[in-house]
């Protein structure tokens, strides 16, 4: 009877120091995802000028790994300064756009002659 109870207070001490182990891989990994999420937040606040919502830190900080790290690189890829690309996608001139047929077929028939005189 005394070997099982050594046996058994081996087992347990063993357990006690594996959730030890546990606990502080635990703990570390959400002091690295703290950190992240609070760089994001400070990238976050320099690219909108508001501060991230606290619940949406917290689920970042709590959620899946795999989010964390696809908004993680996309506020990399994102914040900052937008440079401009081109001009507007607007083709409009001013002038009043067609609304009915038969003035989008005038309208069409028109942009085609203007194209093959030019």
């Amino acid at each position: 009877m005394a070997d099982l109870l050594k046996i058994a207070n081996v087992l347990e001490r063993a357990a006690a120091l594996i959730d030890l182990h546990e606990a502080e891989k635990t703990a570390s990994i959400q002091t690295e995802r703290k950190g992240v999420v609070d760089a994001l937040s400070k990238k976050y606040a320099a690219a909108t000028g508001e501060e991230l919502p606290q619940d949406i830190a917290e689920k970042l900080a709590s959620g899946d790994e795999s989010v964390l790290k696809t908004v993680q690189s996309i506020v990399e890829k994102t914040a900052g300064a937008v440079e401009s690309m081109g001009r507007s996608s607007e083709r409009s001139d001013g002038a009043s756009q067609p609304m009915t047929k038969q003035e989008r077929a005038k309208a069409a028939y028109d942009r085609f002659g203007q194209f093959v005189n030019s």
